[in-house]
Order: C-alpha cells, then structure tokens, then sequence
C-alpha cells in the first residue's frame, strides 16, 4: 500500500476509494434500459461488446477508450441495433450473430475517422467556443491594465505577478478587487508596463499561468481596489501595440512552431488545398481574446504582415502563411494524399470511406513484435484480415470462457495492437472456426511464458537459469531492453509493452532439457486440496475448479455473475458441476444450487 498522508507507514485499504461494480445493479440497470429485452441475452451481449475496450485477453480498439466515454459509446450504439425486434449479438450457444456484429460495428464509422484523424495530428479536438467577453477595447482603457478573473482564492500577489510575467511581458503591480458579493469571482487588477505586455495578454491566452482564468481589458476606475493605484498613470496608446500583438499571434499560430502540435488548426488549413483559412475559423479558438469580434479590422492588420497572405475582404477574408507549414517533416506525399482524401470524405458524409483511406496508416504505424504466423508488417490487407478474425475469435473465446469454460488453452491473440471497428465489420462473411481445445500448460510452464526475469526467485530454482541466464536458449524472450508505445497516450497505464511473443514449442524443448520433475502442485497446494471439502454440490471436474462460497452474502454474489450465463452453461461430460445460483431479487435467502447442467462458470 502507498505510505499514509504523512508519508510514514503504509495507508489503510479501509481509508482508500475504490470503485466497484454491483453485477445486481448492472443486471437491473439493463433490465430498465431494455425492457422488451431477455436480460441474459442482452447480459451476454454486455460482456460481448465490452470486449471491444479491452480486457485481459484483447486490446482496446481505439475508439472505444473507457478513458474517453467508450462504454457510453457502446450503449448508444446498441441501442440503435434494437435488439428486442431484430436480435442479439451472441447466440444461445455462445456463438457471435455475425451480420448483426456487422451492423453494430458501423455505427463506430464517424468516431474512427475522427479517431484516426486525431491520430495524425488533424483532429477536431474538443468543441471550440466563440469568445463572449466585452468587446473590443474602447477609448476608456489606459491601455496598461487588465482584469483576471476567477483566480484561486488562496493565491496572492506574488502568485498573480509571477503568473503574468511570462513571454517578456512586464508587470508593474497587482491589486486586489474587492467583490461586489459574496458569490462573485476573485479577480485581479494587473498593470503592465508597457501597452504591447498588455495587448499580447488580451489577444493570446498561451501567455495565462492559468487556463482557467479569464482575461478582458478594464478601465480601472470601473472596480474597487484593496489597495489604491499610486501614482495614477495616464493612458497610453495601444493600437499600435494592438495591430503588432495581432500580427505576430497570426504568423506564431501560422508558424511551423506551432502547427507541429496544433491539430485544430492544422485540420482546417490541410482541408483546402489552397491552404487559406477563414477568419472566422479563429475566431472559434478558445484562447482568440476580443479583438476579433471586428474580422474586418482583423484582416486589413493581417495585410500589413511580410509573412502572410490575405485573400477576401471583410467577413469572407481567409488568411494562409506565405510558407506552408502544415505538413510535417514525417509525412510523406502519399500519406499527406491519403489524408486529403479521408477529410474530403468526412466532410461529404463517407465516414466509413474516410477510414478505409486512413486504414493503411493505421497499421503500417502499429506494428510492435509478432507471433508466429503473422504476415510481415508491409502485408498491410494480411495484416488487417489476420488481427481482425483473430479479434473477433478472441471475443468469442471470452464468451465461452465466462460461461462455458475454457475453450481452448492454447489460444491468445496474436498481435500487441488491435485491428479497427471497419477492419472487423470487413471480416465477417466467413463463420469463425473456434481454436482447438489442447492441453492446459504445466505450472512451471505457464510461469515461464508470463513471468519476467526480475521475478526468478519464484520459481524453483532448477528453472531460474532459463530467464537469467545469457546462455539461456528462451532468452530472447526476456529482453532487458524493450520498447513501451505511448502512441495511444500521455499516461503510463496508457502505454503498450511491446514485449515479444513466446512460443509453446520450444518453452517445453527447453522444459525437458533440464533435469527436472514438475510435480503440478507444492506440497502447501496438494495440502491446500486435500483439506478442501466439497461443499453444496461443488466438484472440480475437466481442470477447471468451482469454488462453493461460505458466506451466504458472497453465494449472492456468486449467483449474479452466475445468472448471467446461459441455462445450457456446461456441455455433458462434466459430471457432479452445479454451481451455485440464486435469485437475484431475493437476495442471498433464496440462494440454492443449480440442477445438473445448469449455470456454470470457469
């Protein structure tokens, strides 16, 4: 646990915040969201499409990130699929209803290409708004001062003065505005030294300490001051300075470095091929202050620049910089065209057409270690058709899984990236072959292919060799150095470890090299089973292990996940299994077991 706020010790888990799931909410939750529906189906489907925001078994898909709405996403998109009137995503049998995964997967056509779009630097990003402030500055501003508003409460004014003192802009002094009620806004009075300071603090909110304040010029005689100003300075004169900060903000925002990281505008400058921008396009940036409430002004200003064009006049100008910075060094022009065509076709509605353009990049930039039988990484139609049905193998594994047992050992999904929503909806004309079952792996196996070096010592120590050793004929399965993408995000939990694949084959070669005997379990786990009295019908049966809750109330638990399983949960063959069931609405009182052949569970 993480040390106490005191940085001693170690925290409670009593005093941490978790977030749980109630399988007995969720149930009833989607009992009320489809109620013409059967709930163990719909429960089915839940699980199904939850697939497609990962687990651990499959990758996310990038445009469902639970970081990011993906589950909300998913309902929305069910929804619409309708499945009281025209079916299920999974059949009875657990099997997935491919023509309506079909359409399901289209409703995702219009997030992907925004997706991809994002991807490479020419995303939308979150709606801009239109700055609603004052209005342009007027003759009764000295052209000195500024009002900043909704600063903290607790900062002062050596916070303010440092916070606005960036980018060569002096301030002189800093004074506290007494509010005219409780309820209104901290605000602060700044006064710069020179107008261009001030200027550049109203036309670019790049300068702020702070993105969450607001910014507008003032008259100082408009607010009541903590601390009177002394002495009183005259008013400057700051249209000078107003045309200069406009110009320089146009050829910064236009400039090479700034369109490197600039996506919203970046999207709009790469949407013409004459690489003009409307006016009115800026004024919808969050950070574009009151000037440009006059575009007319704006764009005489803008012709006085040596670094920019200006075609138009008045509302209909569009401003472009002499050189074009929107494409970057990285891109090619086969790419830069393939963007083109995928803006083109968002803007006129193909969004599916829009991703089918992007798709090439997508999985020439995703490549990372393979597993065996993978097509090489400049195959990128074999690349997409084998992520894909491997993918949609993978959550059909995990719907048996959950309510079949295991259904195969062997399988895994064969790539660190997942395939698209479009590359999935492309692959389901042929049924799915289900993997063939296999063997489950030994212990010491299993440990060998999930365990890195660091963790040895858990091993017997015959084994150790094998992940230590330079010698070692596995070592290239446990690299020292490897590469970790953080292509999908800023946060570590975002990266993907792009660790290679190890192979069955010769983990058992090198297994039975080794003088030694895997007796399956330890002596404290064969003692473990040995004292485990079947209880309530429970019975470990075909490898796979039902564990009878003691407390009644985690019998009721039990029962939730259980019931969310088809009747038909086990296959014959698995003799004396009944797992616990009860329910739901009556609570763990009305708990009993399952008949034979009921609900079962891995």
């Amino acid at each position: 646990l993480a040390p106490d706020a005191s940085g001693n010790g170690s925290a409670s888990a009593a005093g941490r915040d978790y977030e749980l799931l109630s399988i007995v909410a969720l149930r009833h939750w989607l009992r009320g969201q489809f109620p013409d529906c059967d709930v163990q189906r719909v429960g089915a489907d839940f699980v199904a499409m939850c697939c497609l925001a990962g687990n651990d078994f499959l990758p996310h898909i990038p445009v469902v990130e639970i970081y990011q709405g993906g589950i909300d996403r998913l309902l929305k998109a069910y929804h619409r699929l309708e499945p009281a009137t025209e079916g299920y995503l999974v059949a009875e049998d657990a099997s997935l209803v491919l023509p309506r995964w079909k359409q399901f997967l289209s409703n995702f056509a219009a997030a992907e290409a925004e997706t991809l779009l994002d991807a490479q630097g020419l995303g939308l990003g979150a709606p801009q708004q239109p700055y609603r402030g004052p209005g342009p500055p007027t003759d009764a501003w000295d052209g000195l001062s500024v009002l900043v508003s909704y600063v903290p409460h607790q900062a002062k004014a050596k916070d303010v003065q440092a916070g606005m003192s960036k980018q060569q802009c002096t301030v002189a002094s800093v004074h506290k505005v007494i509010p005219k009620s409780p309820k209104s806004p901290t605000c602060w009075l700044v006064r710069f030294t020179e107008p261009y300071a001030a200027v550049m603090t109203l036309v670019s909110m790049r300068r702020i300490w702070n993105s969450r304040v607001t910014v507008e010029w003032v008259d100082p005689a408009s607010r009541e001051l903590a601390v009177p100003l002394e002495p009183p300075v005259e008013a400057a004169d700051w249209k000078p300075a107003m045309a200069r900060a406009v110009r320089d903000s146009f050829e910064f925002w236009l400039g090479a470095e700034n369109l490197a990281k600039d996506a919203f505008l970046r999207r709009h400058l790469r949407a013409r091929e004459d690489r003009f921008v409307p006016l009115r396009v800026f004024a919808n940036f969050k950070r574009l202050k009151v000037w440009l409430q006059d575009l007319r002004w704006t764009a005489e200003i803008l012709q006085t620049s040596t670094r920019l064009e200006v075609t138009g006049e008045g509302e209909e100008a569009m401003v472009r910089a002499l050189q074009d910075h929107s494409v970057r060094p990285d891109e090619g022009p086969e790419q830069v065209a393939r963007q083109q065509k995928a803006m083109a076709r968002v803007t006129a509605g193909d969004s599916a057409g829009a991703v089918l353009a992007l798709r090439e990049d997508y999985y020439s930039r995703h490549v990372g270690p393979a597993a065996d039988g993978a097509p090489p990484p400049d195959d990128v139609e074999g690349t997409e058709q084998h992520r894909s049905r491997a993918f949609l193998d993978g959550i059909e594994w995990v719907i048996r899984y959950y309510t079949r047992g295991c259904s195969s050992w062997s399988w895994f999904y064969p790539a660190h990236y997942p395939p698209l929503c479009a590359s999935l909806a492309n692959h389901l004309q042929e049924p799915l072959q289900p993997p063939p079952l296999h063997a489950p792996f030994p212990p010491s196996l299993q440990l060998l292919a999930v365990l890195p070096p660091q963790s040895a010592p858990l091993l017997p120590e015959a084994l150790r060799p094998l992940l230590l050793e330079r010698s070692s004929p596995l070592v290239d399965f446990y690299p020292r150095d490897f590469e970790v993408d953080l292509k999908e995000g800023d946060k570590e939990w975002q990266a993907t470890v792009l660790l290679p694949f190890v192979d069955e084959a010769r983990l058992r070669a090198a297994l039975e090299a080794l003088p030694w005997s895997d007796d399956s379990r330890s002596e404290p786990a064969r003692a473990f089973l040995a004292s485990s009295e079947v209880k309530e019908g429970f019975k470990p049966s075909a490898g796979t292990w039902v564990v009878a809750p003691a407390d009644p109330a985690d019998r009721a638990a039990a029962a939730a996940v259980w019931d969310f399983c088809p009747r038909d949960a086990l296959p014959e063959g698995r003799p004396g299994q009944r797992p616990f069931v009860g329910d739901l609405e009556g609570g763990a009182a009305n708990a009993k077991a399952a008949p034979k052949g009921g609900r079962g569970g891995p």
